[in-house]
């Protein structure tokens, strides 16, 4: 649950972090140190089953970005980047910027909160900000 008490899209993927912020919960392989996300059962790098609970984020840099015009999930025109975390992750997700505003390649994000509309439904999943919005 946010701290809002809206509940993310799939709890079991990503969680709230202190600050408002969002943190991904991947998987960590214990064999080859490669860190997961969604979580898996097993490693994508090496096949092996050895994982460990791993956090993703806050904090990311953002590798490509386009826009959605046909506004395919959200119902009107947005953004969609990709971003690499520490650990060496790419993710793919919203980003929480206007299109005539969006961040650079390898501009700093963060994960935050990202409300949408299920059938009807509230809920949570998460989007890319740019870092200096905070």
């Amino acid at each position: 649950m946010t701290e809002h008490d809206t509940p993310f899209i799939v709890e079991e993927w990503m969680g709230a972090s202190p600050g408002g912020h969002v943190i991904l919960k991947g998987r960590r392989c214990r064999h080859c140190d490669v860190v997961l996300w969604p979580p898996v059962a097993r490693c994508e790098a090496c096949g092996s089953a050895d994982l460990a609970p791993a956090e993703l984020g806050p904090d990311a840099e953002l590798h490509s970005i386009t826009t959605d015009w046909t506004g395919t999930f959200l119902g009107y025109p947005h953004l969609v980047g990709q971003v690499r975390f520490p650990e060496g992750t790419f993710v793919q997700g919203f980003v929480a910027a206007p299109i005539d505003g969006a961040p650079a390649i390898g501009a700093a994000v963060r994960l935050v909160p990202f409300p949408v509309k299920v059938q009807g439904t509230e809920l949570v999943t998460y989007a890319f900000e740019p870092a200096g919005e905070q």
